[in-house]
């Protein structure tokens, strides 16, 4: 079990070095995130609880994305971000995802601020904030 969250936290920690420079995402990081996360829940029985987590955060990930081009005509969110959070999501309890969330944007607009201040522009990635909030409720909250 030490090992699979050894995998766990380097790949977060490449995944959100990789998207702070490149605003990507990698597949493989994902691919290797949900391998890991299915060997979590296949070894603690937690197929019910997962996968609702993980539809929750899918749904509200999809109508922020959806809202984003209604609204502004333009991404808010990557698919990359969409496709972390659900993998993540399967791993968190349902009462700690709006714990997830707010982590999440406070680290976001931060990230967000700092792009717009050093680097001049208002796009800003969102990985590393998904995995330090991810890391935040998963570590010292769950």
């Amino acid at each position: 079990m030490i090992y699979l969250n050894f995998i766990f936290i380097i790949t977060l920690l490449i995944t959100s070095i990789i998207d702070w420079r490149s605003y990507r995402i990698p597949n493989r990081s994902v691919l290797i995130l949900a391998m890991v996360s299915f060997i979590f829940i296949f070894l603690n029985n937690s197929w019910s609880k997962s996968i609702t987590s993980g539809a929750l955060i899918l749904t509200l990930f999809s109508l922020l994305y959806g809202l984003g081009y209604l609204l502004k005509k333009q991404e808010i969110i990557g698919i990359g971000d969409i496709k972390l959070c659900t993998i993540l999501g399967l791993t968190l309890y349902l009462q700690n995802i709006p714990l997830f969330f707010i982590l999440m944007g406070t680290f976001g607009i931060l990230t967000n601020l700092y792009f717009r201040a050093k680097k001049k522009t208002a796009i800003s990635p969102l990985g590393p904030a998904i995995c330090l909030s991810y890391f935040i409720v998963i570590y010292l909250f769950q």
